[in-house]
């Protein structure tokens, strides 16, 4: 009889979660859309191109998805147990709290243990495939959007002008190039007689190698509040491009790489920091990288842990004695998301800041989310 109904209660939660994961990643998906729609607009990008990225990011919002999902899915079981009076039934047979959490704790591990495997190795290559068909798709319509006697300025702080445009935007002559960068208060410009634009070739890790080489010019560069001017005399000269008007916060270096190369990463960033001279500007550098590193570190094994919390919490705010009383159990379980996240992005910010250690920013929150679902759990009346 036990067994019969634990796998009823594990069943009672599989559907709702899958329609709550559903749910959250369409969601999530909704602010990529318009942003990818503008290739399909702008740069005449094939629709099974444009799929095929909506997948890939769709695949990285999984493990966000993952612990909201199993916190709703969660109260809507409990909840729906609990009108339809099968609770009372299932304590008249024995069933204590714990034996009732015990099929949803073994689900919420099989989650956090899904969700681990694919930040590991899944979710880092999908997030590479994305970068990379992202700068093909950008990059071949920089090449069409540079045009002769037109100002190209689809790159923040970068002002292209070209007399004349041959093959296809690959060959510029007469070349103008403002380049401007407020925060070192520097500002380059560049006069060349001609010009190319040579084809990427994306690493492993998606990154651009589209440059414009210039030939025959000269580079006057401005430097400090002062303004000081200097002039450099070039045969051939060279520098990287990137298109901005299309990016995602969720596609970092570190986002693309597995746990082993986190680790590795990491290593390599200490030892380097331990030969630099402390608080110097190559150390403060050094010391941003390694901060950056370990949040990305502790987040791919915060997200797991919560995808259990959450169902914990869920069993204490689903339980219910009344039907009305379902929404209440929403409404605190917004209130609980809400203290969560700004606490957990409160704290990371101030992990980048060097205030407290990343490891605290991270896990810190789930600390304070354990407390509050052990609370809810002991005010279930409950006759064991």
């Amino acid at each position: 009889m036990i067994k019969i109904i634990s796998r009823y209660l594990a069943s009672s939660f599989i559907l709702p979660f899958l329609v709550g994961l559903l749910f959250f990643i369409s969601f999530l998906l909704t602010f990529q859309i318009f942003r990818l729609t503008s290739l399909v607009i702008n740069k005449g990008v094939p629709i099974t191109m444009i799929v095929e990225l909506w997948g890939h990011i769709a695949i990285s919002f999984i493990p966000m998805a993952m612990p909201l999902a199993s916190l709703f899915a969660m109260i809507f079981a409990m909840n729906k147990l609990s009108g339809d009076s099968e609770i009372i039934v299932m304590r008249s047979v024995g069933f204590t709290r714990l034996r009732l959490y015990i099929p949803f704790f073994l689900i919420s591990c099989f989650v956090a243990l899904l969700t681990y495997s694919l930040n590991y190795s899944i979710i880092p290559h999908s997030k590479r495939e994305f970068k990379k068909a992202l700068i093909l798709l950008t990059s071949s319509g920089f090449l069409a959007d540079i045009k002769g006697g037109e100002f190209f300025t689809s790159i923040p702080g970068l002002t292209i002008y070209a007399d004349q445009v041959e093959n296809k935007g690959t060959e510029l002559h007469n070349v103008f190039i403002n380049l401007r960068n407020e925060k070192r208060e520097e500002e380059n410009i560049v006069v060349a007689k001609s010009g190319e634009l040579l084809k990427i070739n994306p690493n492993k890790w998606g990154h651009a190698s589209l440059r414009l080489r210039l030939f025959d010019g000269n580079i006057l560069k401005k430097t400090g509040a002062d303004g000081k001017m200097e002039k450099i005399l070039f045969e051939k000269y060279e520098f990287p491009l990137s298109e901005g008007e299309i990016s995602s916060g969720l596609v970092t270096k570190r986002s693309m790489k597995t746990n082993d190369e986190l680790f590795k990463q990491l290593v390599e960033e200490n030892n380097k920091l331990s030969r630099q001279k402390r608080k110097s500007a190559k150390w403060l550098d050094v010391r941003d990288s390694v901060l950056k590193t370990e949040i990305e570190i502790c987040e791919r094994f915060n997200t797991p842990l919560l995808c259990v919390l959450f169902v914990f919490l869920g069993l204490g705010l689903g339980i219910q004695r009344t039907r009305g009383a379902s929404l209440n159990a929403i409404a605190v379980s917004f209130i609980v998301l809400a203290v969560y996240y700004t606490i957990y992005f409160t704290a990371v910010g101030m992990a980048h800041k060097d205030v407290i250690p990343s490891y605290i920013a991270v896990f810190m929150p789930s600390v304070l989310t354990l407390g509050a679902a052990l609370f809810f759990y002991r005010r279930l009346e409950w006759e064991a």
